[in-house]
């Protein structure tokens, strides 16, 4: 007698496969060294004073230290396209998308954040 109709449903667009890929595989190690480096930066400066970030890091396992750095960088060279990818989709974008970009924001506020961040604390 009657019939729904429903409205179209918009197909959500992910971001291009290549960049997905460049993000899961650095991801690991560079949302690990950051979340370090934050916590160096904030609660052990808060707890023991002034510290020399990531001096035992590179000290004691340079070979996390500096892949961990290659993969923020490249986390970071991967905001730029998936920022325009999110300007001219907008509501087309899935949440592991937008987990992404929340990723690599992460990587870079806590490069921004100043080293005697948590002195503030203290």
């Amino acid at each position: 007698m009657f019939e729904i109709i429903s409205p179209p449903v918009r197909p959500l667009k992910p971001f291009p496969a290549w960049l997905r890929l460049i993000w899961i595989v650095a991801a690991p190690l560079g949302l690990s060294l950051s979340a370090r480096i934050l916590w160096e930066k904030t609660l052990l400066t808060a707890e023991k004073g002034e510290q020399m970030i990531g001096f035992s890091l590179i000290h004691i396992h340079p070979g996390f230290f500096f892949s961990g750095l290659l993969c923020s960088i490249a986390l970071l060279a991967c905001l730029l396209p998936a920022t325009v990818y999110l300007a001219l989709a907008r509501l087309k974008v899935s949440l592991p998308d937008y987990a992404m970009v929340a990723g690599s924001l992460f990587v870079f506020a806590t490069m921004m954040l100043p080293d005697n961040f948590g002195l503030r604390f203290r």
